[in-house]
């Protein structure tokens, strides 16, 4: 919704990472009748991550942690079921909010 939406924004200008991953959510996600979906989301939960969503349309899922060594940890044993497994860092610039 539109004030959630206005929440998030307040959260990542405040840098809270952890309630930027308590909102994800993916509108898309419901559309997809496919089982590995959940089961990616799943596996990133179970290996610290503080949020995981599936992005835009998919089929990438992603996964936030509170730091890089968790992210690498958790890549190295995700690895074994899931080849192409990345960490990647946030922009840090390149996107700003210029209206509310």
């Amino acid at each position: 919704s539109p004030q959630e939406n206005c929440g998030i924004i307040n959260w990542i200008e405040c840098q809270n990472i952890k309630k930027v991953a308590e909102c994800l959510e993916n509108s898309f996600q419901s559309l997809y009748d496919d089982p590995r979906i959940e089961q990616a989301i799943s596996a990133l939960l179970q290996q610290g991550a503080l949020g995981a969503c599936l992005t835009g349309s998919g089929p990438t899922v992603f996964g936030i942690f509170e730091s890089v060594v968790l992210a690498e940890q958790a890549a190295k044993v995700l690895a074994c079921s899931y080849p192409v497994c990345a960490v990647t860092s946030p922009a840090t610039q390149g996107c700003r909010v210029i209206e509310r």
